[in-house]
């Protein structure tokens, strides 16, 4: 522990913290790998994912419901993507930025090539039924031939239709005990499983243009660990009790964050840097989300989600932090006076330049 805090790394920190009181032992008291002693009917998800965001939901349309053996026949709608679903889904197309990419067969060895170094760093071993898992999609890439070749063909005609299979676009929702105290659905967070090949895919059209986090933004992006929210919370306390100054801090917690953002706002960083053939992809992917829910015991189902990101999808973390951010830096320019402004910035040890740290997030805690 003490070598890593000296490194800096402080998730090994964590890591080795947990090891030492020998159980999972999470954020506000929550042990992992606990389940829950109920579960909620597809009535009352269904219920649940109409309401609009922050009451849950997603303001979804239920698209099918059936047994699971019928879920076969959902898949053979290919045509089911191109058609919009509803008049909210319609409206969001209007505003889709339409594929202008001329050197496709460029763009998709480019694709490729993104494919087979996102699937060495894409997390997670879970995939749904219709998916296969990340390492047999790993060694095909390995391992070029004339399969290889029929992908690269495959990402080509995706880049010419400018649509993307239904198979990519459907995720298995699985619900996770947040041990909140509440009853039913709002008890459980979703997580979206994926199919492996579309997480790499839309990984390698995100790593071209991951919005630069600002200084005081942690918890979705590489080297901004939550754990230093509290070493520079700490390092403000001692700064403004030397001084004589009085302070209190507040945390918001945004409910259902993820459902909750409308999707014009959570694609306003996007519209930032080139190139327009990946926007036009990256809208797609959420604009037409589709879940399918229902446990095993029962009948499935199948929605259409009208806001928000999937919770599971590689860039959903920092796509929200992205504009979650620019919603923050505008909230802070109206609430702090100048005079509280001067006790409030310091300068970045590395970039040299003054940064504001009156308020710091993590993904969708705001302090």
């Amino acid at each position: 522990m003490v070598a890593s805090s000296i490194r800096g790394d402080f998730r090994k920190v964590w890591y080795d913290v947990r090891a030492l009181v020998q159980h999972g032992l999470g954020p506000r008291q929550r042990v992992y790998h606990h389940t829950a002693a109920f579960t909620p009917t597809n009535e009352e998800w269904i219920n649940l994912m109409k309401c609009l965001g922050p009451q849950g939901g997603t303001s979804a349309d239920i698209l099918w419901q059936s047994s699971w053996e019928e879920l076969g026949q959902f898949f053979r709608l290919g045509q089911l993507p191109v058609v919009p679903i509803s008049r909210s889904a319609v409206c969001a197309d209007s505003q889709i930025v339409p594929n202008d990419d001329h050197d496709l067969e460029a763009a998709a060895a480019e694709n490729f090539v993104g494919v087979q170094e996102a699937l060495h760093h894409v997390h997670g071993f879970s995939v749904p039924p219709w998916g296969l898992p990340q390492c047999i999609w790993r060694a095909v890439f390995d391992h070029p031939g004339a399969f290889t070749r029929l992908i690269l063909q495959f990402f080509v005609i995706i880049r010419q239709s400018g649509l993307l299979p239904l198979q990519w676009l459907v995720s298995l929702g699985i619900p996770i005990w947040k041990q909140n105290a509440k009853q039913g659905p709002a008890a459980f967070r979703v997580i979206h499983l994926l199919d492996a090949l579309s997480k790499a895919w839309f990984r390698s059209l995100w790593s071209r243009r991951i919005p630069t986090p600002a200084p005081m933004v942690f918890g979705a992006f590489a080297k901004h660990r939550r754990e230093e929210v509290a070493i520079i919370n700490h390092a403000l306390q001692f700064r403004w009790a030397k001084a004589g100054l009085c302070f209190a801090a507040a945390l918001f917690d945004q409910a259902n964050a993820f459902n909750s953002i409308r999707w014009s706002v959570l694609e306003r960083p996007l519209h930032r840097t080139p190139p327009r053939a990946d926007l036009h992809f990256l809208q797609v992917r959420n604009r037409r989300i589709l879940c399918l829910m229902g446990s095993p015991e029962t009948d499935a189902f199948i929605f259409a989600a009208n806001s928000g990101t999937r919770q599971g999808d590689t860039p959903a973390a920092q796509e929200f932090a992205s504009a979650y951010q620019l919603i923050v830096r505008n909230f802070d320019r109206s609430r702090y006076s100048p005079l509280e402004t001067q006790y409030m910035v310091a300068r970045h040890p590395l970039r040299r330049q003054h940064v504001f740290m009156g308020s710091s997030t993590w993904t969708d805690d705001y302090l």
